[in-house]
C-alpha cells in the first residue's frame, strides 16, 4: 500500500488543502494528514485535537484518509517514518510556496538520512488565494468564508468566534 503524509497546521483546513488531498488520493492508496504545531505561528484558532477531530469529520466518510496529530518537538520526518511514510506530499499556490518547500524538502531529506522525500502538488487555480491566514482575515473584518472552507469548518469558526 503507497502511503503518503500531508503536514501541515491545519488551522483551519481550506479548500485548498483539501485539494491537495484529492490529488494525492489520485496518486497514493492512503493519505495521512498529520496536523502540527507550527512555532513560527501565533496562538491558532483552535487546539491540534480540535482541528483533528474538525478534519476526520469531514472525511469520516473516507477510509483512504487518516488524520492524527503529532508533539511540536518530533521532527516531520520522524512522523512519516513512524507511520510508514517515505514521501511527504506539501501543496503549491506560488512562486513563493516553491522557494519555501524546495528548502524544506532538502532538510527534511538530510534530517531523514536520505529516507523520506518531498513531492509537491500545484493548487487548482481556484485555491491559489486561499490560506488559512487569509481566511482568518477574512472572518475577522466580518465577511463570508463560505467559498473557503467546508462547511463543518465554518461552522466549528462561527461556534467559536461569533460576534
Amino acid at each position: 500500500m503507497k502511503k503518503v503524509l500531508y503536514p501541515g497546521s491545519f488551522d483551519p483546513i481550506t479548500y485548498g488543502h483539501m485539494d491537495v488531498v484529492e490529488q494525492a488520493l489520485n496518486i497514493y492508496d492512503r493519505v495521512i494528514i498529520a496536523v502540527l504545531k507550527n512555532e513560527s505561528k501565533s496562538r491558532g484558532w483552535f487546539t491540534l485535537e480540535e482541528r483533528k477531530e474538525l478534519i476526520k469529520a469531514i472525511y469520516k466518510d473516507n477510509p483512504k484518509v487518516e488524520v492524527i496529530t503529532s508533539d511540536a518537538n518530533t521532527a516531520v520526518v520522524d512522523v512519516a517514518l513512524s507511520n510508514g511514510c517515505t514521501t511527504l506530499v506539501k501543496g503549491l499556490r506560488d512562486v513563493t510556496d516553491f522557494e519555501y518547500e524546495r528548502k524544506m524538502a532538502a532538510l527534511n531529506l538530510m534530517l531523514s538520512d536520505n529516507k523520506v522525500n518531498t513531492i509537491t502538488l500545484f493548487a487548482n487555480p481556484e485555491h491559489t488565494t486561499i490560506s488559512s491566514s487569509n481566511v482568518k482575515a477574512i472572518y475577522n473584518i466580518g465577511k463570508k468564508i463560505t467559498s473557503f472552507v467546508h462547511p463543518i469548518i465554518e461552522k466549528a469558526i462561527n461556534e467559536k468566534y461569533s460576534k
